[in-house]
């Protein structure tokens, strides 16, 4: 099995947590919990009951922890800079921000997104969060009191936005929501990206959450439209958390906005294969974003990462441990498979140089069976050569015109084909030439003789007999010029 995932979705009011093991196969076994945060003049001890029941009911062990703390913690900000560096912008914006920020940069951590988008080519858009550190810090202490190190620390609802990014097809431009029970964040979505975060309350005096929201989310939208540089219309929006019941939210809104909505329930996730826990209530509202964190795969996409101080840093090498062991052994294996491979390859050459020199040497003898000793039988045979075409013409060859190929041509008209002959080698030498091979009957040969006396003045047969081995005759008949 893989290394199990925990994701926290940390709300004001509850903490939702989803623990997902992800098996060879890239299957996700689902765990998940919802536990209410008590009412109580003491959050911090509220938050720490709650985490304690869920890391007791889930037992993440030493599991992977990517967390979302409430939004309320956080503040948002857009603007522009004048280069596309991302370590440049990480340094000049606490500078930026700090006219806008009512404490001093020093107190605050602070992380950002760029945008991209065709119609601003001199400076690069993005959007800024920030929480102050020491809310963080609490946090993370928080965590860390029930063995829980956070590799990724985030804000409600991001996570799950990039999930619904990467797992589904959505329109050039749509909204993304995550409403909460006293807070909604709505997430302007522009060709696969985060263009832009806008939170506010849900309740005022004169108006239920309802109205509020789609007033929020309408202003929202022409405020953004006026500064995008290119044209904003929003094709649909997505709703990924909500309480209680979704059909409520669904038609409040749906009446007075232009566009399709769709609330999402990431289990439902059609890229990847998620096994839920059948024994437990799956409420997509409260653990959307949960199942975000721990299904999320640090190589999908960027994320807002607000664990920069160094409390829970957990190293690549620890978190993939298991992983970078199984890599190391099938590593390992190719290598051990290719040097055999290397290995069996080198002896199959070997054995077919051998097979090779025993064939050389056999083709040498027959050649020139008068040499006994065999040393470069390439440069022994060149050698012969050159001297036989050293030999001096003879005084047959002087007087007769004659070839070799036409010598061979007359045997052949000569000799019919029903004949059972194997020639195997002319021998050619200063007055005639000998005729060697082998045949089926002594009457054959004699048959050869009469042919051949047809054309040349004068054949003798040299020998025949019956080679034990084949038993066929094997006969020289001599021929002179």
């Amino acid at each position: 099995m893989g290394r199990m995932q925990l994701g926290l979705d940390i709300r004001t009011d509850h903490v939702c947590a989803v623990l997902a093991n992800r098996d060879r196969k890239q299957r996700l076994s689902l765990k998940s919990i919802s536990v209410p945060i008590a009412a109580a003049d003491r959050p911090k001890e509220a938050l720490a009951i709650a985490l304690s029941e869920a890391t007791d009911i889930l037992d993440p062990g030493n599991a992977i922890c990517r967390v979302g703390l409430p939004i309320e913690a956080f503040d948002f900000y857009s603007l522009s800079v004048p280069f596309a560096d991302k370590k440049k912008i990480a340094k000049i914006l606490p500078f930026e921000l700090e006219p806008k920020i009512t404490v001093l940069p020093e107190d605050v951590v602070i992380d950002f997104q760029t945008v991209k988008n065709a119609g601003n080519t001199d400076t690069t858009s993005l959007w800024a969060a920030m929480i102050l550190k020491r809310a963080l810090d609490d946090y993370l202490a928080a965590l860390a009191a029930v063995d829980l190190k956070p590799d990724i620390v985030t804000f409600n609802g991001y996570s799950a936005v990039n999930r619904l990014m990467v797992a589904y097809d959505l329109p050039d431009q749509a909204l993304a929501l995550d409403i909460g029970q006293k807070n909604a964040t709505c997430f302007f979505l522009v060709e696969n990206q985060v263009a832009l975060v806008r939170r506010f309350a849900l309740k005022t005096a004169a108006e239920n959450a309802e109205a509020v929201l789609l007033r929020q989310i309408t202003y929202s939208m022409a405020a953004f439209a006026a500064t995008w540089p290119d044209e904003f219309e929003a094709q649909g929006l997505f709703i990924l958390g909500w309480p209680g019941d979704a059909e409520r939210w669904e038609k409040s809104l749906a009446k007075d906005l232009a566009f399709p909505l769709k609330k999402v329930d990431l289990s439902d996730d059609p890229k990847t294969h998620l096994v839920r826990d059948e024994a437990v209530s799956w409420l997509p509202g409260q653990l959307n974003d949960a199942l975000a964190l721990a299904a999320f795969r640090p190589d999908s996409v960027r994320t807002i990462n607000f664990d920069k101080n160094g409390l829970a840093k957990q190293t690549f090498l620890t978190n993939y441990k298991k992983e970078l062991i199984t890599t190391a052994v099938f590593v390992l294996l190719a290598m051990v498979v290719f040097v055999g491979s290397l290995v069996l390859s080198n002896n199959r050459r070997k054995n077919r140089i051998a097979l090779l020199d025993r064939e050389i040497e056999t083709t040498f003898r027959a050649a020139l069976p008068q040499v006994s000793k065999i040393v470069d039988p390439l440069a022994q045979m060149r050698n012969a050569r050159k001297k036989a075409l050293k030999v001096k013409a003879t005084p047959w060859a002087e007087t007769r015109t004659m070839r070799v190929i036409d010598i061979l041509n007359t045997i052949s008209r000569q000799i019919p084909d029903r004949l059972d002959l194997e020639l195997g080698r002319v021998t050619i030498g200063p007055d005639g030439f000998v005729l060697s091979g082998h045949t089926g009957h002594f009457n054959v040969v004699n048959d050869i003789k009469k042919h051949l006396e047809s054309t040349f003045s004068k054949v003798t047969i040299g020998s025949a007999k019956i080679e034990k081995a084949t038993s066929r005759v094997a006969f020289k008949i001599r021929i002179d010029l």
